[in-house]
């Protein structure tokens, strides 16, 4: 059976998740993710090269240059570091420092962070001073300032657009995507 990789770093495609939601039980594998959630990339410009150099400035035309990755999405899981600080924010970032690090170039050191809110199981988002910006459901977010944030919106990065899903929710996601093979599965 595959596991599910606890690392910074994303997978390489969604495989290895899709492994373990058709042979898990749901409660099984959001325990076995231990994150409270996942940011899947959807939207890219056409360079994804990992850099650990500065922030580079992207413009519209990148943007427009973006591309559709389809089933070979690159998979982030949102969880904190043991030995990182604020026990509420979860933070996104091209630094090996943040919760979450998504190591590709337009994207700041600390780009952004996730409040948990545990007693309502809620999340909000907030740009943390980033040199590209983010946005929720396209709009832009100004710096610091958190916004209610909700399985299945979308999440820009600079230019990079990930769909933001509960652990239940990519669960359900991965099960819905792998339905035709279980299927043929069963027919065999």
């Amino acid at each position: 059976m595959a596991s599910i990789r606890q690392q910074t770093a994303p997978t390489s495609n969604l495989s290895r998740f899709l492994e373990d939601a058709r042979s898990l039980l749901e409660e099984d594998f959001v325990a076995k993710l231990k994150g409270h959630g996942v940011l899947m990339l959807h939207r890219a410009p056409g360079n994804l090269e990992a850099t650990k150099f500065r922030t580079s400035r992207v413009e519209s035309e990148s943007l427009k240059a973006a591309i559709v990755i389809g089933l070979h999405n690159e998979v982030f899981v949102v969880a904190k570091k043991p030995d990182s600080s604020y026990e509420s924010r979860i933070s996104i970032g091209r630094s090996e420092t943040t919760d979450v690090t998504i190591p590709y170039p337009g994207i700041s050191k600390f780009h952004a962070y996730i409040e948990l809110n545990p007693l309502e199981n809620s999340f909000r988002l907030a740009d943390g001073g980033s040199t590209n910006g983010t946005t929720l459901n396209s709009t832009p977010l100004e710096r610091h300032a958190a916004v209610p944030l909700m399985s299945g919106n979308t999440i820009g990065l600079g230019p990079y657009v990930f769909s933001f899903m509960t652990a239940n929710a990519f669960y359900m996601f991965l099960r819905r995507r792998s339905a035709p093979a279980l299927q043929n599965d069963r027919l065999r």
